[in-house]
């Protein structure tokens, strides 16, 4: 479902646009960009500002690991790393008086 702007200027129609969609020229959600730099930045064809070691963030935003810029969202996620030590199922053998009299 697209948005529609109705009629325009002189009684012509405008033509819908697609939602969601990178390079309506619209910025909607997942989206950094569209079309158009940001603080001079390139937006690049997925509607995202990419970083590394040649090309920065805009300012207060930070580079991801997947080279990505992020803007900050307030809201700190905790990832739990995974464990180094594998799952081994462990065998309990209660001893009783008897097994220590052996």
């Amino acid at each position: 479902m697209g948005l529609a702007l109705g009629t325009g200027v002189f009684g012509c129609e405008l033509e819908e646009l697609g939602r969601d969609v990178c390079g309506n020229q619209i910025i909607e959600a997942g989206e950094d960009c569209d079309g158009a730099a940001v603080e001079s930045l390139a937006c690049n064809a997925a509607c995202r500002v990419e970083c590394g070691a040649d090309s920065k963030c805009p300012a207060g935003w930070g580079c991801g690991t997947d080279g990505l810029c992020r803007q900050p969202s307030g809201v700190l996620e905790a990832r739990v790393p995974p464990s180094p030590c594998p799952r081994i199922p462990l065998r309990l053998r209660i001893l009783t008086e008897t097994d220590n009299k052996t």
